[in-house]
């Protein structure tokens, strides 16, 4: 074999080796990309994605927690003071109830004249619940009016929605009810036309808050009549 020879098979020799070399990469190349993507899925990766989903499965219900405040209803349901059903506002109770804006001072300065002027001092001829209480509400809802309605202060009969009143129609029916001279009173202001006495009562009740101010918490009980508020 002569030298020239000799030069091309090393030539040829070298060739083939770059070519092995070459596939031995192309082929490494799909389990080096595993490799990389392996490595890319940290230890933080993991806990974020953790995170995520746990946050996706607890989100409705933190909502409806934070929302519409059940849980604070169903706990009330295990003591004295729990929240009433409809069935239960007049079941073994035929007495009226007060919707009353617990965080008004105006309000609560009314229900302490209803309290003290009651024509029934010793029972009481009418019971309250705050508009912002649980029952409250409830009764809001059954009377056709939204649940977060506080624009009015409203008078409860009975359990049918059309024995719901509001404005000024609530005020006198509350003063049939009081001791005298307010029945008779509530007799003259049954004269003035409803839209004039509902003109005159969101005067007042729209500027309540400016005129005696807003209480700090929201008045849901009475030390000495406690018995006579639905919560």
């Amino acid at each position: 074999m002569t030298r020239d020879d000799e030069d091309e098979d090393e030539v040829e020799v070298e060739r083939a080796t770059r070519r092995r070399a070459t596939t031995l990469r192309d082929d490494d190349a799909p389990t080096a990309a595993r490799i990389r993507s392996r490595q890319s899925v940290t230890p933080g990766a993991i806990i974020m994605v953790a995170v995520s989903a746990s946050a996706s499965t607890t989100s409705e219900p933190s909502l409806r927690a934070r929302g519409g405040a059940r849980p604070r209803a169903s706990a009330r349901a295990s003591v004295a003071t729990r929240a009433m059903s409809r069935e239960e506002w007049f079941k073994d109770d035929d007495r009226g109830v007060i919707l009353y804006d617990g965080v008004c001072n105006l309000c609560n300065g009314a229900v302490n004249f209803a309290l003290e002027y009651d024509a029934e001092p010793s029972r009481g001829s009418v019971r309250f619940a705050a508009l912002q209480s649980e029952t409250g509400r409830a009764m809001l809802v059954n009377a056709g009016r939204d649940a977060d309605d506080i624009s009015s202060i409203v008078f409860v009969e009975g359990a049918a929605p059309s024995e719901s009143y509001v404005k000024s129609e609530a005020i006198l029916r509350i003063a049939r009810r009081m001791r005298a001279p307010f029945p008779q009173l509530s007799a003259l202001g049954s004269l003035v036309p409803r839209a004039i006495g509902d003109f005159v009562y969101d005067a007042v009740a729209d500027n309540r808050y400016s005129l005696l101010g807003k209480r700090d918490a929201c008045r849901f009980g009475d030390d000495e009549n406690d018995e006579r508020f639905l919560r």
